[in-house]
């Protein structure tokens, strides 16, 4: 079992000025799981290993808007998967309790050559994760493909603007 990380970044500006979510909404994932040129793309398709865990975080292009003292967030609010038998099982939201590094103070003046210091403090990055599972005891080789949808808000400030969703893939293979 491997924890395999997949980061859906969202240009709000954009969703709030009525884009589609196709437009707007960009995934990554490690170079070795990403699937027919998809990185990057709102349909990204990853092949996974049986019992590996999947954990989506999702970020804004722009935390705050140029000219603007409100900051853009987003957060995933529910998710569907499309066959009947399901390959993502065990579906789950978390905090994401992370240590982060910030600058130690605002305003430091950078200087060539000279490091500015950092400080580690907690942050919180929130995610959702599934567990890749196929069904019965499968051959090795074996593999299914599923589609799902994700639902997720974009607020700027405390006014949720736009909830979007889009239909990505996860392939899940026996090892």
């Amino acid at each position: 079992m491997a924890i395999q990380r997949i980061e859906v970044v969202i240009d709000c500006e954009s969703i709030e000025n009525g884009a589609a979510a196709y437009t707007a909404v960009n995934m990554f994932a490690s170079p070795e799981i990403v699937l027919s040129n998809s990185q990057g793309s709102y349909e990204l398709s990853v092949r996974v290993n049986n019992d590996d865990v999947i954990r989506w975080s999702a970020f804004p292009k722009v935390v705050q808007p140029e000219g603007s003292d409100e900051n853009y967030a987003v957060i995933i609010s529910a998710q569907h998967d499309w066959n009947n038998d399901t390959l993502l099982k065990d579906w789950t939201a978390f905090q994401g309790d992370t240590n982060v590094y910030v600058y130690q103070d605002d305003g430091i003046e950078m200087r060539d050559d000279v490091e500015v210091p950092v400080k580690r403090v907690t942050g919180y990055m929130p995610y959702v994760q599934a567990t890749a599972r196929l069904p019965d005891r499968p051959d090795p080789g074996t593999s299914k493909t599923e589609a799902y949808t994700f639902w997720v808000k974009v607020y700027k400030g405390s006014q949720l603007i736009r909830e979007i969703n889009w239909d990505p893939y996860v392939t899940v293979v026996q090892p």
